[in-house]
């Protein structure tokens, strides 16, 4: 494996991540200033860069801002991506994040209409 490729990651998170068709990225201050998950964003950009069928989608959980996104800490990438996040970079509440991430994974909670036949995911197992 290339060293550029989250060398430190641990070895049971890329295993998870790589059985993954898509990761979650948790966005908030702490995301942002941490190694350990810059470098875990870093592996499932790779993934995502070999395989494009893969996707990212970045949740905000925090309160963050637009220069949170730069070039100086590596994340100017996930300004480009759609954000399950409120307007001016602000997170929604806990549980309509919730139903967003759902909705824009393509799943429903209970109560809502099922998804579409046609729509179907791959099976995502809880664990791994």
């Amino acid at each position: 494996m290339p060293a550029r490729i989250a060398p430190s990651a641990t070895p049971s998170w890329r295993r998870c991540a790589g059985r993954r068709p898509i990761v979650v990225v948790i966005l908030s201050k702490h995301a942002f200033a941490s190694r350990w998950v810059k470098r875990e964003t870093d592996w499932a950009e790779e993934l995502k860069e070999r395989d494009p069928s893969r996707a990212l989608l970045p949740v905000t959980v925090g309160q963050i801002e637009r220069d949170d996104f730069g070039t100086d800490n590596g994340w100017l990438a996930y300004y480009r991506y759609k954000r399950v996040e409120a307007p001016d970079f602000a997170p929604f509440p806990p549980d309509q994040a919730a139903r967003r991430l759902l909705h824009a994974l393509g799943l429903t909670s209970a109560g809502e209409a099922p998804v579409p036949a046609a729509r179907s995911r791959p099976r995502m197992p809880t664990t791994c």
